[in-house]
């Protein structure tokens, strides 16, 4: 099948993706060391989190899909998304409902020759095209509880984890694209099971009612169907909380 083949992007364009992971921990590690160190010049700010807040992440990572004969597809480099309602209970824990989406798009193309140089589907080829176009995604919702062990009023209280567990699915698409004919919707599978995931990372306050942090995040999915039977993925965000 053609979601099993992932085509190789440009080599400069799949060298930035790929070192893109690697340089948000980078900033991640250097916005929790630079938090944390104890220098007045830093001006942080530091309070106790307001009752409620509204969270959106973004980010990049790896996911793995295993089928039910056993058989492992790996995909580097998919997007990540992270939104996040929560209410706070006390000043060291919260309650939220997440969302988590890991997604990757990448195509397949086979080339039959056609014999007539000036039809071009690509500017650089005398041959047309049909291009098979495959995205992969594996979500989330989940009832989370956070847990933030620092000090409110000082530098660790940034420091968060987060725990959750919820319904998980795995979605399946793929599209067609021809020279000749209009693009359509494709055709679409999603299967539907359970999943857990976690969360760490750290948040520093940039206004009264609102912080941006980085974080290192984990989700498992259990479905047990046709194309897939649990997968996971992994990756890093930066993300933008709104407390009130």
């Amino acid at each position: 099948m053609g979601w099993k083949k992932q085509a190789m992007s440009e080599g400069g364009k799949r060298r930035l993706l790929r070192s893109a992971p690697l340089l948000i921990v980078i900033a991640a590690a250097i916005t929790v060391f630079s938090a944390m160190a104890p220098a007045d010049a830093l001006a942080l700010r530091r309070q106790p989190r307001p009752d409620y807040m509204a969270g959106v992440g973004y980010g990049i990572g790896r996911g793995v899909f295993h089928d039910p004969d056993g058989n492992r597809q790996e995909y580097s480099e998919g997007a990540i998304a992270l939104i996040r309602f929560g209410r706070m209970i006390g000043s060291k824990a919260m309650v939220a409902l997440n969302y988590s989406g890991w997604i990757i798009e990448y195509s397949d193309s086979t080339w039959d020759w056609v014999g007539d140089s000036d039809h071009h589907f690509f500017a650089s080829s005398p041959e047309d095209s049909t291009v098979l176009k495959n995205r992969r995604s594996q979500q989330q919702l989940a009832l989370s509880l956070y847990w933030f062990p620092g000090n409110p009023q000082g530098a660790s209280g940034g420091v968060y984890l987060r725990a959750g567990a919820g319904m998980g699915w795995a979605g399946t698409n793929e599209l067609l694209i021809e020279s000749d004919n209009p693009q359509g919707h494709g055709s679409r599978i999603d299967e539907w099971g359970w999943g857990v995931s976690a969360e760490g990372g750290y948040e520093f306050w940039v206004a009264g009612n609102a912080s941006l942090g980085a974080a290192v995040f984990y989700s498992y999915m259990s479905i047990q169907d046709t194309i897939v039977d649990n997968g996971w993925c992994a990756g890093a965000s930066m993300n933008l909380n709104i407390y009130f």
